[in-house]
C-alpha cells in the first residue's frame, strides 16, 4: 500500500490550484520589493528595483557609475541614486 504524500504521480501537468498557489507567491514575492518608503536599499533590493543581478549593481559600483553609501560593512544604495541612473539611462529618442 503506497502512501499519500501530496504529489501527484501523473503527466506533471500543473492543476488549476498550483497555479493559483505559485502566482500567490511570486505576488508575495513582488509586494515585498523595496517600496515600503525607505531610502537606502540593500544590495539585493537595489539589485532588484533595478531589474539586475547583485552582480551587475557590483559592477556599475566598481565602475563608478552608481554610489554606495556604507554605514556598515554592507552595501546600501540611496534610492535618489538608483532613479538618477534609471534617467541617465533612457534615451532621448
Amino acid at each position: 500500500m503506497r502512501r499519500n504524500t501530496g504529489h501527484d504521480t501523473g503527466t506533471g501537468a500543473l492543476q488549476p490550484v498550483d497555479l493559483q498557489k505559485r502566482s500567490g507567491r511570486a505576488a508575495d514575492r513582488q509586494s515585498a520589493a523595496p517600496d515600503d518608503g525607505r531610502r537606502l536599499l540593500t544590495l539585493g533590493q537595489a539589485a532588484e528595483y533595478l531589474a539586475l543581478s547583485t552582480w551587475t549593481v557590483r559592477d556599475l559600483v566598481w565602475k563608478g557609475r552608481l554610489r554606495v553609501v556604507r554605514l556598515t560593512r554592507r552595501l546600501h544604495f540611496d534610492r535618489r541614486d538608483l532613479d538618477r541612473l534609471i534617467e541617465e539611462a533612457k534615451d532621448s529618442g
